[in-house]
């Protein structure tokens, strides 16, 4: 199949599903290329997208970052600066606009982070 007749496809059958799916930034974002630019929609955005709206790593690893003491089993972790990949995942590891948000540490551990979006 021609890739662009499987583009207008995808685009006509699955995107408006999709769309129906978003959630937090419906009421400010009317178009794809808003995050995902011009590449495939069906792509994950890369954090630069993110970030062009949310502010810097840094600052994003700000608004959660947690005070702790060594050992403090109490305390979770920041998952915006973490000690395995610091600020180096991509957003869309944890966030998904479309499909449930899921927290990528918890493929190896089991933090009880607050409903993340």
């Amino acid at each position: 199949m021609n890739k662009y007749v499987y583009l207008i496809f995808i685009c006509a059958f699955c995107l408006p599903a999709h769309a129906v799916q978003m959630k937090n930034h419906q009421s400010i974002i009317d178009k794809c290329q808003t995050c995902h630019g011009n590449s495939n929609p069906l792509i994950k955005p890369k954090k630069e997208a993110c970030l062009d709206c949310h502010g810097t790593l840094e600052e994003v690893a700000d608004l959660t970052k947690r005070t702790r003491k060594h050992n403090d089993a109490n305390v979770l972790p920041d998952p915006h600066n973490n000690v395995h990949y610091g600020t180096s995942l991509e957003c869309s590891a944890c966030h998904s606009e479309h499909k449930t948000s899921r927290i990528y540490c918890d493929h190896c551990h089991s933090f009880n982070y607050p409903k993340i979006k």
